[in-house]
């Protein structure tokens, strides 16, 4: 057990050599940390001595790292269930936006909250977000004090713990999740392609362009990888990486 501690410590020391000067150096939302944290985890695992040098905007590829003396243009998307994901997004949204508002009511506080909902259901209108907020947020207040008498209907169990920033988020309690298949990851190569034509027009300097494709992110949105399926496939990226976020699995398909 402590070999495993020790592990998993080494680990999250080493990741954050890679991520940490992202984070403290560039102003980045709540998506943009989501993904260098993913990314930082994809360079850990192929070589824990990588360092991304720099987070360009657009029109240029996601991250800038260096590689046996070569200049890599990195590009990252998530695949996603398009008939699940916007459900568990809209949801997902509500909460990091109720975490930005607790942020400038209660500067202080630097905690994170882990929310589950019953039934996994949450259905609101847009004008009513802001109150849906309101609700949230005197809660979470409420409930650091150990106070729970003001609990929403719609929120089923919260975990609080002390953290570095404000952070909300939503977990599902039971969710199905498919099978990655050879036509949606064709569709999602095809549409980082797009934009690869044009960084190809625009920059010189890059010798590579990598894509990473995530998936297996734990909730209803995403795929999983299927062991029977063969992922190679063709791509005007000079290297295509699919990887498992929560497994860490990566797999090279070109």
């Amino acid at each position: 057990m402590e070999k495993v501690i020790d592990a998993i410590k080494k680990q999250r020391a080493e990741m954050g050599l890679i991520i940490n000067p992202l984070i403290n150096n560039y102003k980045l939302e709540d998506k943009e940390i989501l993904e260098v944290c993913q990314v930082g985890k994809f360079l850990y695992k192929i070589n824990p001595e990588l360092r991304i040098a720099d987070k360009p905007k657009p029109p240029n590829p996601d991250f800038i790292f260096k590689v046996d003396n070569k200049i890599i243009g990195l590009e990252h998307t998530r695949i996603v269930d398009p008939t699940r994901s916007q459900i568990f997004f809209s949801i997902s949204n509500l909460f990091d936006s109720a975490a930005k508002e607790y942020n400038v009511n209660y500067p202080s506080n630097y905690i994170s909250a882990t929310f589950r909902l019953k039934n996994d259901k949450l259905e609101f209108r847009q004008q009513d977000k802001k109150q849906l907020i309101k609700k949230i947020n005197s809660f979470v207040n409420d409930a650091i004090k150990g106070n729970y008498d003001n609990q929403p209907d719609f929120i089923k169990r919260i975990a609080i713990v002390p953290n570095s920033i404000v952070s909300f988020s939503y977990l599902e309690d039971s969710f199905s999740v498919e099978k990655l298949t050879i036509e949606d990851l064709k569709s999602a190569i095809s549409i980082k392609e797009t934009k690869l034509k044009k960084y190809y027009q625009q920059s010189s300097l890059i010798n590579e362009f990598w894509l990473v494709l995530m998936v297996g992110s734990l909730n209803s949105a995403s795929f999983e990888l299927d062991e029977n399926t063969n992922y190679k496939t063709a791509s005007i990226f000079d290297k295509v990486f699919l990887m498992s976020d929560f497994s860490e699995e990566i797999v090279e398909i070109k």
